[in-house]
């Protein structure tokens, strides 16, 4: 399988405390299977709290992709968000406790075509720092990685991935031509 990313994402770093903005607030906070279960086996006050916090999402429940979320707060902000913008379950626990949509997030990924592209998204402050202040140009960093595509696409799928790649790549070219301001 191909990895595509502009060569700017593995320069992304969340500044956490220090942003402007937060990802912990304004959404649902779905909790993945193996987070899940890891959170089920924390034990103390901390183990206790984290349960605690922790909701089943109906089978209708429309913003859930997921089985599990964190109960949110007033202002829809997660529940391990402490007073200084900053994860409790991050000080506690360390970074590998955390679930998978706060590990990824800003992060996102398409895969078609063969390939896996990842991107990151222009809400977080400071990863729209890195796409909009680079004042060279964008370059996509392409790396053949041994992973198998997972799954075999249909041909009308393939047309559908050769149409989105078209136009992926009139959009960098665009990005690209430093002459107009986007």
């Amino acid at each position: 399988m191909i990895f595509r990313y502009p060569d700017y994402y593995e320069k992304f770093s969340c500044i956490a405390g220090a942003c402007e903005d937060t990802c912990c607030a304004g959404w649902e906070i779905d909790i993945d299977d193996k987070s899940y279960e890891y959170y089920k086996t924390v034990g103390g006050a901390f183990g206790e709290m984290l349960r605690q916090n922790i909701k089943e999402y109906e089978n209708d429940e429309e913003d859930a992709y997921e089985s599990h979320g964190f109960i949110l707060k007033e202002g829809r902000r997660c529940p391990f968000l402490n007073e200084n913008q900053l994860c409790v379950i991050y000080q506690e626990l360390g970074e590998q406790a955390l679930c998978d949509v706060c590990t990824d997030t800003p992060r996102d990924f398409l895969e078609y075509g063969g390939a896996r592209e990842l991107a990151l998204s222009a809400s977080c402050p400071e990863a729209g720092r890195l796409i909009y202040r680079n004042k060279e140009k964008m370059k996509v960093v392409e790396k053949e990685i041994s992973e198998p595509f997972p799954w075999k696409e249909t041909e009308d799928e393939q047309v559908l991935a050769d149409e989105i790649l078209f136009a992926r790549n009139q959009a960098i070219t665009i990005l690209q031509n430093r002459s107009i301001c986007v």
